[in-house]
């Protein structure tokens, strides 16, 4: 096995609190607190499709999906609303395979109040599996739908890793460093 291309998820703090990108934009939906330079390259997504829909979390929650040149933008809503709005993350689509090598995984946390949230997000059509990994070691298999993930966690300042298999490679997105990073490794042919 040889190892494949790193690529990095960051988490960076916004005003809903921590989230887990791939590196792309991300805002917290509140254009109006940013400076104007950056006001004007916020994305204006169009096309916005519910992905999935369910409960968790005592909530009914939905992300919805749209597009932005080329990216994937994703919105997260639920009822009753969360304590801080969800942001708004676009990035490149997740997937394995471009120019780059691609990236496995494109995903955010909505924080629910009290260490709960909910991951959300875009992931790589040729992943097979993703699981999330706590601190402890308890594995959480995640379904994906139509190339989303979204799951709850009672804690998700214990979140480990995003394992992920595909066909031909598996890899994970562990936490790296103090500035909250997760590097993304995976191997295969």
């Amino acid at each position: 096995m040889t190892v494949g291309r790193r690529r990095r998820i960051a988490i960076a703090a916004c005003a809903a609190g921590l989230a887990l990108v791939a590196a792309g934009c991300d805002s917290s939906g509140n254009s109006r607190s940013l400076p104007p330079d950056i006001r004007d390259r916020l994305p204006s997504p169009t096309n916005w499709k519910v992905v999935q829909s369910g409960s968790s979390g005592g909530r009914r929650w939905r992300p919805v999906r749209g597009t932005d040149k080329g990216q994937d933008c994703f919105r997260f809503t639920t009822t009753p609303r969360l304590p801080s709005p969800a942001p708004l993350s676009c990035d490149m689509a997740a997937n394995l395979s471009g120019d780059d090598g691609g990236s496995p995984m494109a995903l955010e946390i909505a924080h629910a109040g009290h260490g709960t949230g909910y991951v959300f997000g875009g992931v790589a059509p040729e992943l097979a599996t993703v699981t999330m990994e706590l601190e402890d070691g308890t594995r959480v298999p995640l379904p994906t739908v139509d190339r989303t993930l979204v799951t709850y966690s009672d804690a998700t300042r214990t979140i480990a890793r995003m394992r992920f298999e595909t066909r031909r490679s598996h890899g994970n997105c562990a936490t790296g460093t103090e500035a909250a990073t997760f590097n993304c490794s995976w191997y295969g042919p």
